[in-house]
């Protein structure tokens, strides 16, 4: 190490043990969740945001999974009251993570459904501070961790998916971006298992919470790595030293920095990959025909150039031109962050200079790709519309803006006291200045909220959660079963009975009756009078859906019949199942394909290989410490 390095390290090491003295770390993290009960504030209003655009999704989607672990599969891929009782795999193509942790506080708690997804938002708010502080402190300090904690919270972005949206999984999503990159940092600075672990747990947990979020974070997060190897490699081979015979020493040490951050990016794709494999192989069999075009087009959700500085706030949706009654603002302490990282930017030194330079060039990035401007680069350039909606790269700002905050700590002097109370000053700033947008909108539950009759009415007056599979040509607008439901009744069978043939002059052809039925699965008694009979559901075709003919009397299996689109018998993707000639019990389920086996398959190994490397590591620690010990040498 140069001496110039030597002498930087001491700064450091100075400049923290001053902080450390004038505010304890446990001080600061006590401080930071002060300065946030502010943004979760609103959720403990009585009542509940049924307005907002996801709230009644969020319930749902706990509702739905509930039944499934009620029934003791805890991994719910199919949710059997969607598309109007037929069923859809919604789990199948949507992060659980955020239904899960909701379903913990529902299921051991007791909580209420809608107190259970307050609860979630709470979680991932202070979580998404926690990790925000502990990113920027690692590579600018204490203050420019606290205020860009505070500037992540509530950056105007954030709190539209947590007051208007009530975007549930998004907003858990901010929890993790910030770990990730501080775990993948510690990667390449200083390896070791726990910070590979903890990568590996952050990156799999964003996996599992945001599709979206996931496409549009992962070539930042490649991006930010490969910064951060080049910086690291800087300091142990400086560019300037180099010549062409250190070139392939250099190559090598870039590839030995990437190791750690390759493992723990590998590891966490293995923990998630029981999601994202089958949603990557089995999402072909998702229609996606009515999530496309109309509104969902997004030539007609380009934002504005002035709605990018626009105070205004309303509880609306995205409409096509400049008058939405929804917010797209970057928000006014985030601007001047911005102006400032602009302005004093090359006056930075360092890791500070690279890592704001790096978050400044994201957010305008971001910002021109939310721009009617960008069109064509929605039109030509591959993944930008993953993004669904341009505004919906104000994800991306939203993660970028806050690290710029070292910009103006950098600015604050070298007096710690100076520091804390600029900070503090800043942060009150923060918190007052989005004091307008921290409310959320009460409403008057609609008729059976909560309930598979409020179900049933969402559904069919918001044209949500009725999604089929590609073999239904029609997307159901009501079914006999919702009917059952509105009367605030119990399902106890989809079997359409209106489609067994009537009786003719020799008697009945086919006589059904249902023994039992639960979320994914159901075993009806049937008699038919030969080969040629069909027994009809009221469940959407999609792969996995099994038949079991069994003997009535053993329950040993006669058949097996592994369901196809051939079996989907009508517009809407319902299933029929041919039958064979006689008395029997026909077992219909849904089931793990190939796929889904594998998949779970690579979670299980992945995780058995942390918890035994966890063990492997702890022993040798106590091995080591033994030795240590006095007396032992």
């Amino acid at each position: 190490m140069s001496d110039r390095e030597k002498a930087s390290s001491v700064e450091k090491a100075s400049d923290l043990g001053a902080q450390e003295r004038l505010l304890g770390e446990w001080g600061i993290v006590a401080l930071l969740i002060l300065f946030t009960i502010f943004a979760v504030a609103p959720y403990f209003h009585p009542g509940y945001f049924w307005g907002a655009h996801d709230a009644r999704h969020d319930v749902y989607f706990i509702l739905e999974y509930d039944q499934g672990v009620r029934q003791g599969n805890w991994l719910v891929r199919w949710c059997p009251d969607f598309a109007f009782g037929q069923g859809y795999p919604f789990f199948i193509v949507y992060g659980p993570l955020a239904t899960f942790i909701g379903e913990l506080f529902h299921h051991f708690l007791n909580f209420s459904l809608t107190w259970s997804v307050k609860s979630v938002f709470v979680i991932a708010v202070i979580g998404a501070a926690l990790s925000m502080y502990l990113f920027v402190k690692s590579w600018a300090g204490k203050t420019a961790g606290f205020l860009a904690a505070l500037v992540y919270v509530y950056i105007p972005y954030h709190l539209l998916d947590m007051f208007v949206r009530a975007a549930l999984a998004e907003t858990l999503s901010f929890l993790f971006l910030p770990l990730v990159l501080w775990a993948m940092r510690e990667n390449v600075v200083r390896p070791r298992w726990k910070s590979i672990v903890i990568g590996a747990f952050a990156y799999g947990g964003l996996m599992i919470t945001s599709n979206l979020v996931s496409l549009l974070f992962t070539p930042i997060l490649l991006l930010y790595i490969l910064m951060v190897i080049l910086i690291q490699a800087n300091r142990e081979m400086p560019f300037r030293d180099m010549s062409g015979e250190s070139a392939f020493p250099f190559v090598g040490e870039l590839l030995h920095l990437a190791a750690a951050p390759a493992i723990s990016l590998l590891l966490g794709l293995g923990l998630s990959a029981f999601f994202w494999i089958p949603a990557i192989t089995e999402f072909k069999y998702v229609s996606t025909k009515q999530w496309y075009g109309g509104y969902y087009d997004f030539h007609h959700s380009f934002t504005y150039w002035h709605q990018l500085f626009s105070p205004h706030w309303g509880f609306g949706i995205s409409e096509p031109g400049p008058d939405d009654d929804l917010s797209f603002q970057l928000g006014i302490v985030p601007l001047l962050l911005l102006s400032f990282a602009i302005y004093g930017w090359s006056k930075l030194k360092g890791e500070k200079k690279w890592h704001v330079g790096f978050f400044l060039a994201v957010s305008i990035v971001a910002a021109y790709l939310t721009l009617g401007a960008s069109a064509w680069a929605w039109d030509h350039v591959p993944g930008v519309r993953f993004a669904q909606f341009p505004w919906r790269y104000l994800i991306l700002t939203t993660l970028a803006v806050p690290p710029t905050a070292a910009a103006l700590t950098e600015w604050m002097g070298q007096s710690q006291k100076r520091r804390w109370a600029l900070t503090l000053f800043m942060a009150g700033v923060v918190v007052v200045a989005s004091a307008p947008y921290l409310h959320v909108e009460i409403v008057k539950p609609p008729k059976g909220s909560g309930t598979l009759e409020g179900l049933m009415r969402f559904e069919r007056t918001a044209d949500e959660m009725t999604g089929v599979s590609y073999v239904a040509k029609k997307v159901p607008k009501w079914s006999p079963l919702a009917d059952v439901y509105v009367l605030g009744k119990k399902v106890t069978t989809k079997v359409i009975y209106s489609d067994i043939p009537p009786a003719g002059r020799t008697g009945p052809a086919l006589g059904v009756h249902s023994l039992e039925m639960g979320t994914n699965y159901e075993k009806v008694w049937y008699w038919a009078k030969d080969d040629y009979q069909r027994i009809n559901f009221f469940f959407e075709y999609f792969p996995g859906w099994t038949a079991y003919i069994l003997d009535p009397k053993t329950g040993e299996v006669q058949k097996v019949i592994r369901l196809t689109e051939k079996n989907a018998m009508d517009p809407y993707g319902r299933m029929s199942v041919p039958v064979i000639k006689g008395a029997h019990i026909l077992l219909l389920k849904f089931e793990r394909t190939p796929i889904r086996k594998t998949a779970d398959t690579i979670s299980l190994a992945t995780l058995g290989f942390i918890a035994a490397s966890a063990v492997v590591a702890l022993v040798l620690s106590l091995g080591n410490r033994r030795k240590k010990a006095p007396g032992n040498g």
